[in-house]
């Protein structure tokens, strides 16, 4: 009986079945599995029916979600679940550091995709009747992320990113790590995402209002923290109603006191969402004019 279930491991146990096995334990780290990953979860996760109102040609044309909807989907949380095989583990055994950012992409794409997708193609359909030619594109501008404990090889665990807040140019967003069955974090990143039409920077607003998660074009309060001072300057809010044609007639809109409400929940979100990730900002300034100054000395 022994010496038939050598027999058989004898067999089994050559180099192609080994080499089977050492691949399928770490598929994650295969050549090209990152790219089939980010298609997967781009299939999976994009709205196949991204509107309220069918083909709108413009942003104009796009009817907001309904409120409590549109705010699930703008400050919602999407979560990814995943392993750590053991090409990712470091000289400690612990998951690589270099090897969190992968994880982080596939992360943020599930929430780009659930946020942009539904305005991508209107805004740069729109921006190419403006005069802005290339296509549209998302950049990752910078990441901080911030180790708090280690991953040991085949540890499952969860990747979770929401969106923070966004200013005239970027969209902050905040992920963190989570080990399954455990509450406690592993690791948290900050990003920021611009989006693109050639050369032209889209401001985020407007892709958000594109995909129907913000109220009317017109009516959204403005509020940044600067930069410098870290003060919060808000933009005042404009008195004249937007206009809309309608048989050959300007008429104007009328905003509900839901729409109303529901912009100031959106604008105080995104305020707190700004002072929250001021350090980060005032970081990101720091680090690229220190190194400015150590290249001209």
């Amino acid at each position: 009986m022994i010496e038939s279930l050598f027999t058989w491991l004898s067999h089994f146990l050559n180099w192609r079945s080994c080499l089977i096995i050492f691949v399928l334990m770490n598929l994650k780290s295969i050549p090209l599995s990152w790219h089939l990953r980010a298609l997967y979860h781009f299939l999976r996760h994009h709205p196949g029916k991204p509107y309220s109102n069918a083909s709108p040609v413009t942003s104009s044309d796009v009817k907001p979600q309904s409120t409590p909807a549109a705010t699930k989907l703008l400050f919602g949380t999407v979560t990814i679940t995943t392993q750590s095989p053991m090409l990712e583990a470091d000289f400690n055994w612990h998951k690589s550091n270099s090897t969190y950012f992968s994880d982080l992409d596939i992360s943020r794409l599930v929430l780009m995709t659930r946020v942009y997708f539904g305005g991508f193609s209107v805004i740069s359909r729109e921006l190419a009747s403006e005069g802005h030619t290339g296509r549209m594109s998302f950049t990752l501008g910078s990441v901080y992320c911030s180790f708090r404990r280690p991953l040991r090889p085949y540890d499952s665990y969860a990747v979770s990113s929401k969106v923070l807040a966004w200013d005239r140019k970027w969209l902050y967003i905040i992920s963190w790590f989570e080990r399954k069955g455990s509450s406690g974090v592993i690791a948290t990143a900050v990003s920021k995402y611009v989006c693109k039409k050639g050369r032209f920077t889209v401001p985020p607003e407007r892709l958000l209002r594109a995909s129907g998660l913000l109220p009317s074009k017109g009516h959204f309060a403005r509020s940044d923290v600067n930069k410098k001072s870290g003060e919060r300057t808000t933009g005042a809010r404009t008195t004249e109603e937007p206009q809309c044609e309608k048989g050959g007639e300007r008429v104007a809109s009328v905003i509900s006191k839901d729409e109303e409400q529901w912009e100031s929940e959106i604008e105080t979100e995104r305020v707190r969402g700004l002072e929250s990730v001021k350090s980060f900002i005032d970081l990101d300034d720091i680090s690229f004019s220190e190194v400015a100054k150590i290249l001209q000395s």
